[in-house]
């Protein structure tokens, strides 16, 4: 009896240690038809974004077509008073003119009689209006500046011996400049047959603030010296013009 139940145990052994193997291949290449164990996070992306899942599709970056940047403000116009500033190379070019009459020379020495300034280095003789006062310079700047016997240039002013001129007038061989300025205080600068009427006050307002183009001349007495340079330009020198010993 023992033998026969042992005879018996021994196959039911053998059959359930093979059913152990089988399932274990089974597992790795087993039946088709199988179901894959492994999770999903494992599987294959898709091809098309949109199949992603939800939480995957989150984290795209948000694209949107309307833009958020503020357009930059429009600059506030300009005052029409700016257009004078187109005026200044004209203006620049009278006065380059005038310096260039005394090419040979721009000092001189005044003879008794200081309403004439003689240039003998450059052969020019200057002859202002009125004689050239030795301890002040208030006066109304106005001569005429020849070189050679010929006339090369001329410059007046006209109007309030104090303060601004009310007209001012440069001539040269290619240019002829006026500044006038009104009682309000309004003025008008012509170039060339070009003019602009402008409030000085308002050029502060241009968008690139340039010093007012301008014929005007200045003057002063130093050492002795009676010097005339423009007033945009004061380094530069029209003549100078010694007053005479016996004048000190």
């Amino acid at each position: 009896m023992g033998r026969g139940a042992n005879g018996q145990r021994l196959p039911a052994a053998l059959c359930l240690s093979a059913g152990l193997f089988a399932a274990a291949c089974g597992s790795e290449g087993g039946d088709p038809g199988a179901q894959s164990t492994r999770p999903d996070s494992y599987s294959e992306a898709p091809d098309d974004p949109t199949q992603l899942p939800s939480d995957a599709a989150g984290n795209l970056p948000h694209l949107t077509t309307h833009s958020t940047d503020v357009p930059d403000p429009e600059p506030e116009p300009e005052p029409a008073d700016c257009e004078v500033q187109t005026l200044s190379s004209c203006v620049s070019d009278a006065l380059d003119e005038l310096t260039h009459c005394l090419a040979g020379g721009h000092g001189g020495a005044f003879p008794v009689d200081t309403s004439r300034c003689e240039l003998a280095e450059a052969g020019a003789v200057v002859t202002f209006s009125q004689a050239v006062p030795r301890w002040g310079t208030a006066f109304a700047l106005n001569f005429v500046l020849d070189v050679a016997g010929q006339t090369c240039a001329s410059y007046a002013e006209r109007g309030a011996s104090i303060g601004l001129p009310s007209h001012i007038e440069l001539v040269t061989a290619q240019h002829t400049v006026t500044l006038e300025t009104a009682d309000d205080l309004q003025r008008s600068l012509t170039c060339n047959g070009v003019s602009v009427s402008f409030r000085q006050s308002n050029l502060s307002q241009c968008r690139e603030p340039k010093p007012m183009p301008t014929p005007e001349l200045m003057d002063q007495t130093l050492d002795g010296t009676y010097q005339v340079f423009p007033m945009l330009q004061a380094n530069r020198r029209i003549f100078n013009c010694r007053f005479p010993t016996q004048g000190l």
